[in-house]
């Protein structure tokens, strides 16, 4: 009998991507784990009490978070949408080193970009505001929705777009009735790709919020550098919910025949 190798693989594959998980949810609910024993001998929803309080660090992180980050997705996504359409669908001079500057944020090292932001941001009384964290935070989330909506773009016929207009349609109802619909696949992917980044974003929230924006990533690492392990987990638990709720209404763009609107292609 021919032995499947497909099983095996998939099998490690799953238990790669789900024990840190498992731990982590074993971690928000033990009240004692000691090696080398191999689950908690007590458990304790003493975390999640102190992670769902509404005055408490975590949950206002989250509002935070989630208003920064709603705010940088909509904005990236508006940005890269138009770069993207005149670099897919548009020829000019020197396109091709606006391509590199729009890149650019991607390639050079991030640590140096955010102390220069930093500066710049002080001189212009940026620094410990939530504006500032949402302009810091397009450097690296624009490169990306670029890139989505530039491959979109490049699938795109403007053809359709010229039916409408000759056909009596003003160009506002073009775009909402053509060309939103064309390219909603592309659209929902980048407001992903943007949202994450943000959400997760530390360094840059640390240097231009000061500390004084506190959003989840700074509430998270604050508790990291404590010893209440099962607080940590309960914490990790919440910062992991926003984005997998995203990713669940935006998941059916990312697969199959809509994501070739995206020019990522089958999976």
């Amino acid at each position: 009998m021919k032995f499947n190798l497909r099983i095996p693989i998939i099998v490690l594959f799953l238990l790669y991507l789900f024990v840190p998980f498992i731990s982590i949810i074993f971690w928000s609910i033990a009240r004692g784990w000691r090696f080398p024993e191999l689950l908690p001998t007590s458990y304790s929803l003493r975390a999640f009490e102190i992670a769902i309080d509404p005055s408490g660090d975590i949950v206002q992180g989250v509002i935070t978070s989630t208003l920064i980050a709603l705010v940088v997705g909509v904005s990236a996504t508006l940005i890269g949408s138009f770069a993207g359409r005149a670099i897919a669908m548009h020829n000019f001079r020197l396109k091709k080193s606006f391509q590199f500057l729009v890149l650019a944020p991607l390639i050079v090292p991030g640590l140096a970009v955010t102390m220069g932001i930093q500066i710049l941001f002080i001189r212009y009384g940026l620094v410990d505001t939530v504006l500032g964290v949402c302009l810091a935070h397009l450097i690296p989330t624009v490169p990306y929705v670029v890139m989505i909506m530039t491959g979109t773009f490049a699938n795109f016929d403007r053809a359709y777009e010229e039916q409408g207009q000759v056909l009596g349609a003003s160009r506002l109802t073009v775009v909402r009735k053509v060309t939103i619909p064309m390219v909603i696949p592309g659209l929902s992917v980048s407001f992903l790709f943007a949202f994450v980044i943000s959400w997760s974003e530390y360094i840059l929230t640390l240097l231009v919020g000061g500390g004084s924006i506190k959003t989840l990533p700074l509430v998270l690492f604050s508790f990291l550098r404590g010893s209440d392990l099962p607080l940590v987990g309960a914490a990790s638990i919440v910062f992991m919910i926003p984005p997998l709720i995203l990713l669940r209404f935006t998941s059916k763009y990312l697969v199959g025949r809509s994501s070739s609107m995206t020019g990522l292609g089958s999976v």
